[in-house]
């Protein structure tokens, strides 16, 4: 089970106990309800800050660097179309080409900041 893989991650990071716990017990609640399903699980920093609870962001940015650096959950790139559907994710900014096609609209349109959005998947066991 991927909530499993908490385990010895809260026990490595002490000072992060309490919010790795919040994040295993969202994992262990998405796999019992969904199954598999929770790898489809796309979570963007706000969302990891409701979870965590955590009292600000540096703890936050503490967390993510733990979840990340542990092959926990994986960082993705989207670009959004400028009506805001998830268009393509990328890896790194690199690789985000300057324009992009719309398929909803079927338009091109120039990628800029405000069309990128950070997002997190988990990775699987």
């Amino acid at each position: 089970m991927f909530a499993e893989k908490f385990e010895n991650l809260i026990i490595k990071y002490p000072d992060e106990a309490q919010a790795l716990q919040r994040v295993s017990a969202y994992f262990r609640d998405m796999e019992n309800r969904k199954g598999d399903l929770y790898m489809k699980v796309v979570l963007d920093p706000s969302r990891l800050f409701d979870i965590t609870k955590a009292p600000d962001f540096a703890t936050l940015s503490r967390l993510i660097a733990v979840l990340l650096s542990e092959k926990v959950l994986a960082r993705e790139l989207l670009v959004e179309s400028p009506q805001g559907s998830g268009i393509a994710s990328f890896s790194n900014v690199s690789e985000i080409p300057e324009e992009m096609h719309d398929p909803f609209r079927d338009v091109n349109f120039h990628v800029s900041l405000e069309n990128i959005k950070t997002i997190y998947r988990p990775i699987g066991s």
